[in-house]
């Protein structure tokens, strides 16, 4: 998921154990609208105060705009510089 004021995506294992407690055993390409609110809501906060979604696009690192169009479906993402392991860097909340 991207943030929704900079450059940071948090990413994680669709096997990490945190996340199936929050959706069970599913991809996360595959979460229905209420699955993915689950998610969004067990993951902290960005460290810049912005807020992570499935529906925030990436965006650039210098000019903050986004970069939706070099990211053809919710199967793929791109880093462009920040990026925190939900897991590694303890951003679930649950």
């Amino acid at each position: 998921m991207y943030c929704d004021r900079d450059e940071m995506i948090v990413t994680w294992s669709s096997f990490d154990k945190q996340y199936e407690r929050v959706v069970g055993q599913k991809h996360p390409w595959t979460l229905e609208v209420d699955e993915r609110r689950r998610v969004e809501e067990a993951i902290g906060s960005c460290p810049c105060g912005g807020r992570f979604s499935f529906t925030n696009p990436p965006l650039c690192p210098c000019c903050h705009e986004s970069l939706a169009s070099l990211v053809p479906d919710a199967i793929y993402y791109i880093v462009t510089g920040k990026q925190l392991e939900a897991d590694r860097d303890r951003m679930w909340l649950t």
